[in-house]
């Protein structure tokens, strides 16, 4: 083999080397890229989830607190009620008494 066809056959093999080293290079950051990709789209799908569950836990609280403040404003109202009956029925003793 003379020295041209050596040089040639090196430089060709480097050439191969080089495209099959580019070509797998490549194709791992592909992978690479559809797995961060993948994880992304379940991270949505998990931030979607969490959101849904969030939003119905925020509904029955807010269910929960509309049905507590009824129930006080009732008990307010029947507690002032009560207290409105006992000063009148003092009032008719205080009066009874003069």
């Amino acid at each position: 083999m003379n020295p041209g066809m050596e040089a040639l056959a090196i430089a060709g093999a480097f050439a191969a080397c080089s495209v099959w080293m580019m070509r797998y290079s490549m194709t791992q950051q592909r992978n690479i890229a559809e797995r961060f990709i993948r994880h992304l789209e379940a991270l949505v799908e998990e931030g979607k989830r969490d959101a849904e569950r969030h939003r119905a836990a925020i509904r029955a609280l807010a269910g929960a607190v509309h049905r507590n403040s009824a129930l006080l404003t009732k008990l307010l109202e029947e507690r002032n009620g009560a207290e409105r009956k006992q000063r009148h029925d003092q009032t008719k003793v205080q009066n009874c008494r003069k």
